[in-house]
């Protein structure tokens, strides 16, 4: 989704197929996160699921919070309108091209983050499955 705001920033190539295009990836990005991070969590801390589940709290209250600062405090405000910086409906103009850029390199983190909390838990063993583990 990122990347299709990056390519077309002004909104000027949207029409229906391609907002529902976007809804239907928000829908499937917010499933991943919603179900699979918290049973990932879980199948990683099974003895600490409140540590775990306070993580997720914490890391998704604080970038909200900090998208929140950048966006009021005029830490990404511009002088003037272009293909990045947008006039939102109060008439601030603000640079869109730094908050896409952050949602993509998170994404583009996120996925050897991944690998890596993955083999940190099965030190160095390929990924268990559920009910293969002598933990089970």
């Amino acid at each position: 989704i990122g990347l299709q705001f990056l390519a077309f920033p002004d909104g000027s190539n949207l029409n229906r197929i391609s907002l529902l295009l976007i809804y239907i990836l928000l829908g499937v990005g917010r499933a991943t996160y919603e179900g699979s991070l918290r049973a990932v969590s879980v199948d990683f801390f099974p003895n600490e699921k409140e540590g775990a589940f306070g993580n997720i709290i914490l890391f998704d209250g604080s970038s909200a919070t900090l998208g929140y600062i950048l966006s009021v405090t005029g830490a990404l405000r511009c002088e003037k309108v272009s293909k990045y910086c947008m006039e939102y409906i109060d008439g601030s103009i603000h640079n869109v091209l730094f908050m896409q850029s952050v949602i993509i390199v998170t994404a583009m983190i996120a996925i050897p983050s991944f690998w890596r909390a993955v083999w940190l838990d099965g030190k160095g063993q390929p990924y268990r499955l559920i009910g293969n583990d002598s933990r089970d």
